[in-house]
């Protein structure tokens, strides 16, 4: 759930209730569940996040507040990719 402005460029899951990732996160409300920014997170002062939290970038303002775990993502961390099986004869 998500409460307050939140700012992103290019949402990847627009199923906001259960997982929000991009790449450039700007949060100044509320946001309960998990939040991932594969390139830069930016918590303004009324930012409270009650769910883990992946970055690359973090930038936290005085006020800012999270309630989780911060992990660290590198950029060369990507999803592998699973090519499907080719049926052709």
């Amino acid at each position: 759930m998500i409460r307050g402005s939140i700012n992103a460029a290019a949402w990847i899951n627009r199923d906001y209730s259960s997982h929000n990732c991009c790449a450039h996160v700007i949060i100044n409300g509320e946001v309960l569940g998990p939040v991932e920014a594969s390139d830069l997170l930016e918590l303004q002062p009324k930012a409270h996040v009650v769910g883990d939290v992946r970055y690359q970038l973090l930038e936290m303002h005085a006020g800012a507040r999270i309630e989780g775990d911060l992990r660290h993502v590198t950029a060369d961390v990507r999803p592998a990719l699973k090519l499907a099986a080719s049926n052709d004869s």
